[in-house]
């Protein structure tokens, strides 16, 4: 037993980290283990010859690179460095690098250093006296002088009491300084609870100067069982997040399957289909040359048939001819005449005969009829077949649910808040020049308000509503330049987001939209008032209803109403860390919370002229409410003991 509590063998016993030191890219322990930002690591010389493909070669220059595992993008820091040379630049994993150290030195086991290791092997039990850290075996004071000889004093000889006290260090808690992944040589020091980020020096001076609040690790840790509360919860996280990712990765190998099936077999049903299609067509077309062929026979019978007569007339014309013409030689005159009239009666008998025998026939040619279905196919036909895409949004829902389980994990969630104790004190408030109907806060904790509402999709971007849509600005230097048209749709008032999406309140619906303004989803709403929207950590919506809040899923299905008679007119709406729902009652001048569940609700301001809207700053410490008589009202929440 240690010290701080921890029991040494326990923790030996628990070491099961093989995979943890193995290369993904050479799968054997890491050389010079390399982190990415996106936490894989590699190999030094793996990952150098990795990034040097990748680019192209060596010498080669790029912005960017992918992971070897999961394709996130790289930026490289100087964009001047060779792809030879960025490997060497990314932060050592000093975690990983002491777990190897640790697994090293206590990898013989304590019946090997109880007894001398030559000794042993010849069945013989002499109490070991050395250890030699190269060879990770014990010695007797005998067998030593023989392994130094052996080795000529190369390997490291330390007594067996020395190697037990490395034992009992290597026992401790690894505790390790981690590298900041976004400037180079530092660590990380502290933690801004506002931005629930890690950061070092660099970070806190140049990006959380303003923040409220910001806590060394040795505080964040030093609540004690509130610590390993926080640990243990975000374990069963992690339990549900592989139990739901082992879920979704059969469904969707279910999916595969299914889906290879079906290409199997509509793949077989179009290809029957068209054969089917050509051994009719080869039949028709077997038909068709037997007909012709005949009908051409005949045909061709009927006019050798007539050339074979009309050659027997041209050979009688032949001979008639010849003959008048050696009478014409020899003959009398008397002769001559005779012969003449007789060729005339004969010649005149042959052409009526002639005559007689081609009364039907005549001189033909084909004609080509082709059906129109043919023509179809040879003109017309691009594709036999067609396959649509089906799609259902479980997988996305289903990565929507396990990335609200990721996002939705923070300390704070330790601390539940019982809503029937809370109370706000009143600080100040402001009456800007023009009515301020929406807010949002920056992060260096300024309020940004405008005319109807505004929500922020980063640390720079923010969308405002306006009567003929939605826009996008970027905040520079104190000023806010618009970027671009979001959406042209009229009417847009409550405005929300997601990492992934955008919520819009209309007077009768509520949009979901994708962040280039593509609508993905849309909800129909009651109410005499335009809508306010919001959205929890796990990706929940909330928007009024008539005079209830409802929520649902991202993919329509309702999860609950809250509801509370005193609230009238519901407009703005809230969600905390908790999933608590504050809402303002326009009409009856109050602002209400709920429960997270709805069980309880309780009127958290009464005393209020027609609130507007409701937010809160990041810290959830204090709250805003815009009203349409007193302008700006800035609370402090608390909750009372």
């Amino acid at each position: 037993m240690n010290d701080d509590g921890t029991n040494t063998e326990t923790m030996a016993a628990k070491i099961d980290h093989d995979d943890l030191v193995t290369c993904p890219i050479c799968f054997e322990q890491f050389i010079n283990p390399k982190c990415l930002p996106c936490l894989h690591t590699f190999c030094q010389p793996c990952l150098k010859s990795y990034i040097v493909t990748q680019l192209g070669g060596e010498g080669k220059q790029a912005k960017v690179f992918s992971c070897p595992v999961c394709r996130q993008e790289v930026t490289v820091k100087d964009p001047k460095l060779t792809s030879e040379n960025i490997a060497d630049t990314m932060p050592g994993n000093r975690f990983i690098i002491s777990l190897i150290e640790r697994t090293v030195e206590s990898s013989a086991s304590c019946e090997d250093e109880k007894w001398c290791g030559p000794c042993y092997s010849d069945n013989e039990n002499t109490l070991a006296v050395f250890w030699c850290i190269q060879c990770s075996e014990t010695f007797c004071e005998n067998c030593v002088k023989y392994h130094r000889r052996l080795r000529k004093s190369k390997h490291e000889i330390i007594s067996v009491e020395e190697m037990k006290k490395e034992r009992t260090k290597l026992a401790q808690p690894l505790d390790v300084e981690e590298p900041c992944m976004k400037h180079t040589g530092e660590v990380l020091k502290v933690y801004c609870v506002s931005h629930k980020e890690m950061c070092c020096v660099i970070c806190l001076a140049t990006s959380h100067r303003k923040c409220e609040h910001i806590s060394t690790f040795e505080e964040m840790v030093s609540t004690g069982s509130k610590n390993t509360e926080y640990v243990e919860n975000f374990a069963e996280h992690l339990d549900n997040l592989e139990e739901r990712t082992d879920k979704l990765r059969n469904k969707t190998d279910e999916n595969l399957t299914t889906l290879n099936n079906r290409h199997d077999e509509i793949s077989k049903k179009v290809t029957t289909a068209v054969q089917q299609a050509i051994d009719k067509l080869d039949h028709l077309r077997s038909s068709f040359l037997t007909t012709f062929k005949q009908m051409h026979k005949e045909e061709r019978i009927k006019l050798t048939e007539a050339k074979e007569k009309i050659e027997v007339f041209q050979q009688n014309v032949k001979k008639g001819k010849k003959l008048l013409k050696t009478v014409q030689e020899q003959g009398s005159p008397k002769q001559v005449f005779i012969t003449t009239e007789k060729l005339k009666m004969q010649l005149k008998q042959h052409i009526d005969s002639l005559q007689t025998e081609l009364n039907n026939a005549s001189f033909i040619d084909y004609n080509l009829r082709t059906d129109d279905v043919i023509e179809t196919v040879v003109n017309d036909l691009t594709s036999v077949a067609e396959v649509d895409i089906n799609q259902t949004l479980g997988l996305c829902s289903s990565l929507k649910k396990i990335s609200g389980i990721v996002n939705g994990f923070y300390i704070e969630k330790q601390e539940k808040i019982d809503i029937m104790k809370l109370e706000v004190h009143k600080e100040h408030s402001v009456k800007p020049r023009g009515e301020i109907t929406g807010g949002t806060y920056l992060p260096d904790g300024r309020l940004a308000g405008y005319p109807r509402d505004t929500c922020l999709i980063s640390s720079s971007e923010i969308l405002v509503t306006f009567r003929g849509g939605i826009n996008k600005y970027e905040s520079q230097q104190n000023e806010l330049k618009e970027k671009e048209i979001i959406s042209s749709k009229r009417g847009a008032w409550g405005l929300a987001a997601t990492k992934d999406n955008i919520l819009v309140g209309y007077e009768k619906e509520v949009d979901v939209l994708s962040m280039d303004g593509q609508v993905v989803q849309n909800f129909s709403r009651s109410g005499d008032l335009v809508s306010y929207v919001a959205v929890s950590l796990t990706g929940n919506i909330y928007y009024s209803d008539g005079n209830d809040v409802v929520c649902k899923t991202a993919d329509g299905r309702e999860v609950r109403r809250f509801t509370n008679p005193k609230p009238q007119r519901l407009l703005g709406i809230a969600v905390d860390k908790n999933d608590n729902v504050y809402v303002c009652g326009n009409e009856s001048n109050n602002i209400c919370v709920f429960s997270a569940d709805g069980s309880h609700s309780k009127m958290l301001i009464t005393d209020i002229n027609l609130p507007i809207n409701i937010g809160f700053n990041s810290t959830e410490t204090r709250l805003y409410v815009c009203t349409s008589e007193d302008g700006c009202l800035f609370y402090r929440l608390n909750k009372k003991d």
